[in-house]
């Protein structure tokens, strides 16, 4: 059997790898990782999972590796940066300038006005509304 362990069991992806773990012939579960509903059993956090082994969400330390040959990772990717301004992601990281790349300080400020974060709704209104 190989030991299997989730990180993030509170989440919804982390309640399905549960499952899909419980019903795998060769896989055991044998840890359950979170910072957030420590010391709370699965069916307690998803209802729909009918399952107890005993055991209980723990905070996550290194030694989870001695209870664990797999680990399995279901937690939250983190947030894009986005523009100080008006708040619209921006996909590359570098300083507030640089990063505001040209299209994002189209739509965010024109003639030194703050605009809506709303992206536009037809491409007339993109080429004509957000011109510098």
């Amino acid at each position: 059997m190989i030991r299997a362990g989730v990180v993030g069991a509170s989440g919804l992806a982390g309640g399905e790898l549960i499952r899909l773990i419980t019903q795998h012939p060769e896989l055991e579960l044998t840890f359950l990782g979170g910072s957030s509903n420590i010391g709370r059993r699965p069916s307690e956090l998803h209802p729909g999972l009918r399952i107890d082994q005993g055991l209980t969400v723990q905070p996550v330390t290194e030694e989870v590796a001695e209870k664990v040959d797999v680990l399995f990772l279901a937690t939250p990717a983190p947030s894009p940066p986005s523009c100080p301004r008006c708040s619209r992601t921006v996909f590359r990281r570098s300083s507030t300038s640089a990063a505001h790349s040209a299209s994002v300080r189209r739509s965010c400020t024109t003639a030194g006005t703050r605009r809506s974060s709303a992206a536009p709704t037809s491409p007339t209104a993109s080429s004509t509304a957000y011109r510098s």
